[in-house]
């Protein structure tokens, strides 16, 4: 099964992976954990080069590392029957990315042949909230300093229609009124509902 765990930045997506990890495991379930941008060199050329790439350039940069991630992680981990999670996916750039003024219909037709999530988890929350956590960081990345978390919350809310409509198995949860175990327990109840399926 492939999950992905996606949100606006600091909304606890890190704390929510590992702790879902935890609760799989428990289920005799093998988890297999991996992120975007990834750790290979696209993917760190793609955090190098966001304060100086940006709009369809950035993009574009970003569905590349997408597709590596696909052909050299994920489909070799869901060969071998993981349960394959990764923390963002396609949902940041179709919010982030229109943030940076491209056109959503533009970024989902360079990431169309992606594998669709069996499970996609969008995570959302209180912005005053997800601000005051922000503030501890040492260092903000540029969507964090140029957009405000407001702002992510809006495009998020579009993006969550937007691959709904796309027939994407989507549950948005708000994780500052939840806990993280209540969060957790969220997802795990709709992963069972999955695996009774035939």
């Amino acid at each position: 099964m492939f999950i992905t765990v996606d949100g606006i930045n600091g909304v606890g997506k890190s704390s929510i992976i590992k702790k879902l990890k935890i609760e799989l495991k428990k289920l005799k379930l093998k988890v297999f954990l991996t992120k975007e941008p990834t750790d290979s060199f696209l993917g760190n050329f793609v955090r190098k080069s966001e304060n100086d790439l940006n709009g369809i350039v950035y993009t574009c940069l970003i569905a590349s590392d997408r597709y590596y991630h696909i052909e050299k992680e994920i489909i070799p981990k869901l060969k071998k029957n993981l349960f394959v999670i990764s923390d963002r996916y396609i949902e940041s750039s179709l919010a982030l990315q229109s943030l940076d003024g491209v056109d959503i219909n533009f970024i989902w037709n360079i990431n169309s042949k992606i594998i669709i999530p069996d499970l996609s988890i969008i995570l959302t929350g209180d912005p005053r909230v997800v601000e005051e956590r922000m503030k501890k960081r040492k260092a903000l990345s540029r969507f964090e300093r140029k957009y405000s978390r407001k702002q992510e919350i809006e495009k998020y809310k579009v993006t969550s229609n937007f691959l709904i409509d796309k027939g994407f198995n989507l549950i948005t949860i708000n994780n500052t009124e939840n806990s993280i175990e209540k969060t957790v327990m969220i997802i795990i109840e709709e992963i069972q509902i999955l695996l009774k399926k035939p």
